[in-house]
């Protein structure tokens, strides 16, 4: 690790467990929305009902998209989190080794 880097593992895994959170929040939330947007759709007739089911068909997508995207980060972080943790546990049991000697 570098030596001017300050970074403590315990508050990365928090991190990753707050941005999981944040994931499923947004997940709750646009499973919400798309409800809403589909029973505004099917209230609508003619070229508007035909305009509001093509919106929302664009905005479901999207919202999967973000959140396929939000997943991918949270992983990411999580991983990370979890490697550095076990690389500063091994850079402390290296110390730790080379001051017994």
């Amino acid at each position: 690790m570098n030596p001017g880097l300050s970074v403590n593992p315990e508050e990365l895994k928090k991190l990753a467990e707050q941005l999981h959170g944040t994931v499923t929040e947004f997940n709750s939330t646009a499973g919400h929305l798309t409800q809403l947007a589909q029973e505004l759709a099917q209230s609508l007739q003619g070229e508007g009902g035909k305009a509001a089911h093509a919106a929302m068909g664009e905005f479901t997508s999207a919202l999967s998209e973000l959140a396929i995207e939000e997943q991918h980060i949270a992983e990411k972080v999580s991983d990370f989190a979890s490697t550095f943790a076990s690389s500063e546990g091994l850079r402390a049991t290296s110390i730790t080794q080379t001051l017994d000697r």
